[in-house]
């Protein structure tokens, strides 16, 4: 856990969106890979006619998501696993180890974005995903932004302090908490790591494109922007075209009926 914790504070320290996204890449290509990632969610949202009033975020970092669901209309609230961030983000925010304490209250809303991978203990995942549920009112919702594997080849995605898990993995506990699912949908194609394929060939040949696409960056931070707009061009055409092996947005209901079994107990 000390690890876990310099590991974090090291990154917060940053004060950009390399410190929440993919650490090694520069933050200019950060933004990119994270607008990308806003547009899919939005064009979900919009589907779904979906604009809460409360909003709680989960791990809040730099306050990016905070800021896109205020643009939606919804007073935010949130926590952070950092004290570092959440001295940044203010009052609204709480400092908590999802894994070990629930949020305070209950929202229209929860909003996790790649929060739960980076929950190795298997034990810790399952009590942060109850307290996560437990913060969801009836007739509300939680919506990932996670690293949900679902293709029939699921190799050990992940590093030292992130860990791609199966779908089930994630929903049962979830439906066991209560809620159900409304759409789980593939979130990116080329603006994160592959975590998945149809085989294991297929998988390195995601791996490479991965690789070419990101490469340039790593190696001159100053192309960071151009390879992250071209990935951000790139990403929702190969998504329609190919799919995507990469992160995930999931919607989860809780009944409105819960409320009513709460109260007429």
């Amino acid at each position: 856990m000390a690890d876990l914790r310099s590991h974090w504070r090291e990154l917060n320290d940053r004060n950009d969106l390399s410190g929440v996204g993919q650490s090694g890449l520069p933050a200019a290509m950060n933004r990119w890979l994270y607008r990308a990632q806003r547009r899919q969610v939005a064009w979900l949202l919009d589907e779904l006619d979906i604009r809460p009033a409360t909003v709680y975020d989960v791990g809040a970092g730099t306050g990016y998501w905070s800021a896109f669901w205020q643009t939606r209309g919804a007073t935010v609230r949130g926590c952070d696993f950092a004290p570092e961030a959440v001295a940044r983000l203010g009052e609204a925010f709480e400092l908590r180890d999802i894994a070990v304490e629930p949020p305070t209250g209950t929202y229209e809303l929860v909003w996790v974005a790649n929060v739960l991978l980076h929950i190795l203990d298997e034990d810790r995942f399952s009590s942060a995903l109850a307290n996560i549920a437990g913060a969801v009112q009836p007739g509300g919702l939680l919506v990932m932004l996670e690293q949900l594997q679902i293709a029939p080849f699921r190799p050990r995605a992940g590093d030292k302090f992130s860990m791609a898990r199966s779908k089930k993995a994630y929903l049962d506990p979830l439906a066991a908490s209560g809620l159900t699912l409304v759409e789980l949908r593939r979130a990116t194609a080329v603006t994160s790591d592959p975590i998945e394929a149809s085989t294991p060939f297929r998988f390195r040949l995601w791996l490479t494109f991965w690789r070419a696409i990101k490469g340039p960056a790593r190696i001159w931070p100053a192309t960071g922007g151009l390879m992250g707009r071209v990935a951000y061009v790139l990403d929702p055409v190969v998504l329609r075209l190919v799919g995507g092996v990469a992160t995930k947005i999931v919607v989860l209901r809780r009944s409105e009926a819960d409320g009513a079994r709460s109260s007429g107990s």
